[in-house]
């Protein structure tokens, strides 16, 4: 190769090594190949050098790895398709075969085609045949096939040759890549991060950094500060997931067992919350997280988390701070749903705390199943308590963190339901102001003049479910509108309306009841069907109840005392809650077809 680029700089080098007189430099640079067949007849010294070592092809000079031995050509693509052409089209008598030198190429011999010629090849030979005259042309057709043959077979020792410096030279570049990436590695260990190395693998690095380990050159000090930058950030996200999975999860497992060991007792003096975060939460939190996230090596078990436990209350409340924030934020009531007729600017629910607005009887949601729920009973909601799609944190929570957003943060899962402060209103009440509380006391009863008459003794969460099934999709920014709509009952006439009427149950999500266990403190997610009630009884508590039958506080209060006496008469008394939830179970709401408000 140094000899045909020396050939090639000036003409004065050209004619040097091109004399004749000069073919022994070509024949000892040429010896010195290792495993090199000779060079054949029918080509001088250069002209094989020019085939075996220069890498280009012979027409446009692309560079090419394929020789075509037989035919002493380095073709690309795009002049094999120009410059080859299939024996068998060729005239007599070159179709017959062994009179050219042919190549039998894969893709093409794939399609049951015989071998190719070079064009240049052919005419060269057709003038040659047709030069010669008629009574020697048999003796030049077996020249010309002594010839073929001889070409083929150099051609094929040529062939094992190149396949053997192939090989060798894929092997040369295998080790020297093989160096750079064990080179990569011991840098990385030497940073710290053997742990991460031995538990994902080598594998997974090149794959994130393949252009860096392709190459094969050594890794010098100069490139490896170019680089290390990149294979940190890449270590330093591995380090974190092995930490989670192989650290922190199985503290979060311990967790997990822990909560449910707390939530199952009563809650210790002055710790009593109204509802208590899911376990996904409680991790978040950071006394909890703190603990998690103790460094590799500490030991963690229940003393460690015992000081966070006793922090719950306080914990428990900043988050349920926040949450209600959330909420109240959607809560949006405009000024002309003021029963005082105060403008919007000096009237305003934003004065509110959080908590005071989520009591008001106007903060009532429509989640995305349509169904209207208030504020205790949203933040324990199905949407809100699924599956994380973090398959890290999916295999030890059952739920995702509470969120009032989706999963991508694009858009909240509930929305205020407008038609409730107009509900209000219609009873004569501030919505800005009323509590569900004072609407209870007010105890009115509203008819709709849409509607027919079957409607007029509605309960007011009865017509706020009448408005979300029927008329959800009146615009109420014209207050004609809703002073037209509704009408109250004579007051004389309500003792007899409010014994027709069927007691008000919760808004919640009627087709799928749940009830919490009133032994266990109320946690998100923890809602049983009715179905499960009588298991959970049985399991965690040890009290057997009869599913067939309807459950009574005197079942109840049997069942404890069969078991000498653990519990308290507080506790038990507590357990009249099971009874009413089941019993609230046979209920339905006005928007159902089985709901009469006369029976």
């Amino acid at each position: 190769m140094d000899l045909l680029n020396l050939a090639r700089t000036t003409k004065a080098f050209r004619q040097l090594l091109m004399r004749k007189s000069s073919a022994f430099v070509w024949k000892t640079a040429l010896s010195r190949v290792e495993g090199l067949p000779a060079c054949p007849p029918d080509l001088n010294e250069p002209q094989y050098a020019y085939l075996a070592f220069y890498p280009h092809c012979h027409r446009y000079g692309n560079v090419v790895p394929t020789i075509h031995w037989r035919l002493r050509r380095r073709y690309c693509p795009s002049c094999r398709k120009a410059r080859l052409r299939p024996r068998l089209m060729c005239p007599r008598p070159v179709d017959l075969g062994g009179l050219i030198p042919e190549e039998i190429l894969m893709a093409v011999a794939g399609r049951g085609s015989t071998g190719l010629v070079d064009v240049e090849q052919f005419k060269t030979f057709l003038k040659e045949y047709n030069e010669v005259s008629q009574d020697r042309r048999d003796e030049f057709l077996v020249d010309r096939r002594r010839q073929v043959c001889a070409i083929n077979e150099h051609a094929s020792k040529c062939e094992e040759w190149h396949e053997d410096q192939v090989q060798a030279r894929k092997d040369e570049l295998g080790k020297a890549k093989l160096a750079r990436a064990g080179s990569i590695f011991t840098r990385l260990k030497n940073l710290g991060y053997t742990s991460e190395l031995d538990y994902f693998g080598t594998d997974s690095i090149e794959d994130a950094h393949r252009s860096i380990f392709n190459s094969t050159k050594a890794l010098t000090d100069q490139e490896w500060v170019r680089v290390r930058g990149q294979f940190v950030r890449t270590m330093n996200n591995y380090r974190i997931r092995r930490l989670e999975t192989v650290v922190y999860n199985p503290r979060r497992k311990l967790l997990v067992e822990l909560y449910n060991a707390y939530v199952r007792q009563p809650a210790p003096p002055g710790a009593a919350v109204d509802l208590l975060p899911d376990v996904a939460d409680l991790a978040d939190l950071a006394a909890f997280d703190a603990v998690i996230k103790l460094p590799e090596g500490t030991e963690v078990n229940a003393e460690t988390f015992k000081p966070a436990f006793e922090q719950i209350p306080t914990l428990v409340q900043e988050w349920r701070e926040g949450v209600d924030a959330q909420l109240a934020a959607l809560v949006v009531i405009h000024g002309d749903c003021s029963a005082s007729g105060v403008a919007e600017d000096d009237l305003s629910i934003g004065k509110l705390k959080p908590a005071e607005c989520l009591k008001l009887a106007s903060a009532v949601f429509e989640d995305p199943l349509h169904d209207l729920v208030v504020s205790i009973d949203l933040l324990d909601t199905l949407i809100f308590n699924r599956r994380s799609t973090d398959l890290v944190a999916s295999r030890v929570f059952p739920g995702r963190p509470w969120s009032l957003m989706d999963e991508r943060g694009r858009y909240p899962l509930v929305e205020f339901f407008t038609g409730a402060p107009h509900v209000v209103r219609a009873c004569g009440m501030d919505p800005r102001t009323a509590t569900v509380e004072d609407m209870d006391k007010r105890d009115i009863r509203l008819g709709c003049n849409y509607c027919p008459p079957k409607t007029t003794k509605m309960h007011w969460r009865t017509a706020m479910l009448h408005v979300q099934g029927h008329h959800n999709d009146r615009e109420w920014d014209d207050p004609k509108r809703e002073e037209t709509m509704w009408y109250c009952n004579d007051e004389s006439y309500m003792p007899k309306t409010q014994d027709l009427v069927r007691a008000p149950i919760k808004l919640r999500n009627h087709y799928c009841p749940r009830s919490h266990c009133a032994l266990c403190q109320r946690r998100v997610g923890d809602r049983f069907h009715s179905s499960d009630i009588c298991a959970h009884l049985k399991t965690i508590h040890g009290i057997e109840v009869d599913s067939d039958h309807v459950i009574t506080l005197e079942d109840v209060v049997s069942s404890v005392n069969q078991r000498s006496g653990e519990r308290t008469n507080e506790e038990i008394h507590c357990l009249v809650t099971i009874t009413v939830c089941l019993e609230a179970l046979s209920f339905k709401f006005s928007d159902s077809p089985e709901f009469d408000p006369f029976m």
